[in-house]
C-alpha cells in the first residue's frame, strides 16, 4: 500500500499539471485562429436593389439600430371604479389638516367613520393617493408651484402635468409635510 501511494504521489507533480493545462490552451488558442474549412469567404454587402426591396418589409423586423430607444408605454388607467371617490375630499381635508398621519391612522379613522363600508383591502389605494399628496406637497414647498394633470382639470384625458404657480410665502420654508405645525409665536420688542 505504501508503494502504491509513493508512486501516486510522483505522478501528482503540481509543476507537471501546470505544464500541461497550459499546452491544452495553447492548442485551443490555435484551433481558434485558424479559420474553418468553407468559411474563408466574408460575407458580401447587399446590392442598392436589395437593400431597397427588403426595405418594404424590414419593419416587421423591428429597430435595428442599437440606440435606438423603445417608446415609452402609456400609463395604464384605472380598471375598476376609484373605492374612496364619494370620501376623497374628506380625506384630502384630514391631511391637510394633520399631514403628518400616516396613512394606516386615516384609513382606521375613515372605518371608524364608515363602519363596514372600506375594507381593509383598500389600504394600498389610500397610501398611492397618500403617497401623491404628498409628493404635491414637497414640489410646492421646494418649488413654489404644484402639479396639476390635464386630464383632472377637465382638459382631457391627456395625463400630462402642468405646473400651476402659488404664492410662496417665506414663513413657510422650514414648514414640513410630516410633523405637526406649530404657529409662529409672536415676540414683543
Amino acid at each position: 500500500m505504501r508503494r502504491r501511494l509513493d508512486e501516486l504521489r510522483a505522478t501528482l507533480d503540481p509543476v507537471r499539471l501546470l505544464r500541461e493545462v497550459r499546452a491544452a490552451q495553447q492548442q485551443l488558442v490555435e484551433i481558434a485562429d485558424t479559420p474553418a474549412v468553407g468559411d474563408a469567404a466574408k460575407p458580401t454587402p447587399p446590392t442598392l436593389e436589395q437593400f431597397l426591396s427588403g426595405l418594404r418589409t424590414a419593419w416587421q423586423e423591428g429597430e435595428v439600430r442599437p440606440t435606438s430607444v423603445q417608446k415609452a408605454k402609456p400609463k395604464r388607467l384605472r380598471r375598476r371604479p376609484d373605492p374612496l371617490a364619494a370620501v376623497t375630499t374628506e380625506l384630502r381635508e384630514w391631511f391637510e389638516a394633520e399631514p403628518w398621519r400616516t396613512s394606516r391612522e386615516l384609513f382606521e379613522r375613515l372605518q371608524a367613520e364608515y363602519p363596514g363600508v372600506y375594507p381593509g383591502g383598500q389600504l394600498r389605494t389610500l397610501q398611492r393617493r397618500m403617497k401623491e399628496w404628498r409628493r404635491e406637497v414637497a414640489h410646492r414647498m421646494v418649488f413654489g408651484t404644484t402639479l396639476v394633470d390635464a386630464g383632472l382639470a377637465g382638459g382631457g384625458a391627456s395625463g400630462q402635468q402642468h405646473p400651476v404657480d402659488l404664492p410662496l410665502r417665506l414663513d413657510d420654508a422650514y414648514a414640513s409635510p410630516t410633523t405637526p405645525q406649530v404657529p409662529p409665536q409672536q415676540t414683543s420688542m
